[in-house]
């Protein structure tokens, strides 16, 4: 993928890795790691350490994947299986495998961890939630999961079908907490209409939530009237403002938690560009710049810029591009369009950004671009809500848009003050 012309982020910020620790990606503002960083400490280091009493005798499962690692870098499965010995049974993975790198949607297989030598029991595959006799099997199921603080993403969902299973066999669920990349303050795009709930949306929080996964798990396990037995590990050292800093200033190693998420800068822009899955345009997946870069064969990359330069968005530009996908839409298609270039601070608005986008492109290109069919379109299921597909054909301001889910953020932020840890 190239730039129409030289980018103005891509100067003096290439990245030796997408997964290195401490790096900021290319186009993420941040604050130089610091020289002796303070140390921030995940559920599970404290899990195998000053909380092992919950665990101690126990037989135990692990449900987790490559990105869920400690500020070494080594991963959850390894520290767990070096503390418990064969008291760990077997492994659990969510979508995109242990390895974090089946594609998106792809059904992942059972398989075998070759470290440690234990089962792995996919839940995005033949099966969407544990074996009931497996998970009655054991005295209790560890979590540790890396998610990206965006209802879309489908770890919340696994870790509700794991909550349900569990609760019918008397099994506890202690997750083992970890940051949102995203922080724990803002919150962004509507709440999730119960008529469009899906695996990729299956409990009622915004777009953009603002709640750790442990935070997450006890709001679904209430809210939802699981019930099953819940201890929630917490971390320590991290606070709500925090989003991308411990990952920045090495506190901990960056590991992508799916594929297409293989930067900070990625996560950040995320909650937005999720949105344009739902239409027929390219979110950058086959590029370099998966969710960071979006077009199509119609676009014209200079007059979206342009565009989009003239909303006056707040933390984000956008460079004209020209790439060709390897996968997913117009694979092998050149395509134009526009690449991201977000800072992490708060002034971005992932969600705002993403609506401008897909405002910009339907006025641009009204025959077009199209929202995917389906029953219900799939943009409606991403985004939670049916009003506001329509509200954006008819050419509604993004600024009217979100008024309409205010009132929801501020009953949203009433209702998850009981489930806050931080």
């Amino acid at each position: 993928m190239g730039a129409l012309r030289p980018s103005r982020r891509q100067v003096g910020q290439g990245l030796a890795g997408a997964a290195v620790a401490a790096m900021a990606a290319p186009g993420l503002s941040a604050t130089p790691a610091s020289a002796d960083p303070q140390p921030l400490l995940t559920g599970l280091e404290r899990l195998v350490g000053d909380h092992a009493d919950h665990i101690a005798g126990k037989r135990i499962a692990l449900l987790t994947h490559a990105a869920a690692v400690d500020r070494h870098g080594v991963r959850a499965v390894d520290r767990l299986a070096a503390h418990a010995g064969d008291r760990l049974a077997f492994l659990l993975s969510p979508e995109h495998g242990l390895d974090s790198r089946a594609a998106a949607g792809a059904s992942v297989g059972d398989t075998v961890d070759s470290a440690t030598g234990l089962a792995v029991h996919s839940l995005y595959g033949a099966r969407r939630e544990p074996d009931s006799a497996l998970v009655g099997g054991v005295d209790a199921v560890v979590v540790d999961l890396q998610d990206c603080g965006a209802r879309p993403f489908t770890y919340s969902s696994t870790l509700a079908a794991l909550l349900r299973v569990a609760a019918s066999t008397g099994t506890q669920v202690i997750v083992a907490d970890r940051p949102n990349p995203l922080g724990g303050e803002q919150m962004e795009g509507p709440m999730l209409d119960p008529a469009l709930a899906s695996f990729v949306g299956a409990h009622d929080v915004p777009l953009r939530h603002g709640l750790t996964f442990g935070e997450l798990a006890g709001m679904i396990n209430r809210e939802a009237g699981i019930g099953a037995g819940l201890h929630i590990v917490p971390m320590l050292g991290w606070n709500r403002s925090d989003g991308f800093e411990p990952f920045l200033a090495g506190q901990l190693p960056f590991v992508p938690p799916s594929p297409n998420l293989r930067s900070p800068s990625a996560i950040i822009t995320y909650p937005g560009t999720v949105l344009i899955e739902g239409l027929n345009v390219s979110e950058g997946r086959g590029s370099d710049r998966p969710f960071e870069t979006i077009g199509a064969p119609f676009i014209k990359g200079e007059a979206l810029a342009a565009a989009l330069a003239q909303a006056g968005l707040a933390g984000v530009e956008f460079d004209p591009a020209l790439f060709t996908p390897t996968a997913s839409k117009y694979a092998g298609q050149p395509c134009e369009g526009v690449e991201i270039w977000a800072s992490e601070g708060s002034a971005f608005r992932p969600v705002r950004t993403g609506l401008t986008i897909i405002s910009a492109l339907l006025r641009l290109y009204p025959a077009q671009v199209r929202f995917l069919e389906g029953g219900p379109p799939f943009f409606d299921r991403l985004i939670g809500q049916a009003w506001v597909r329509p509200a954006l054909l008819d050419g509604t301001s993004i600024a009217t848009i979100e008024a309409g889910w205010e009132d929801g953020l501020a009953r949203f932020a009433e209702r998850r003050a009981p489930f806050l840890i931080y």
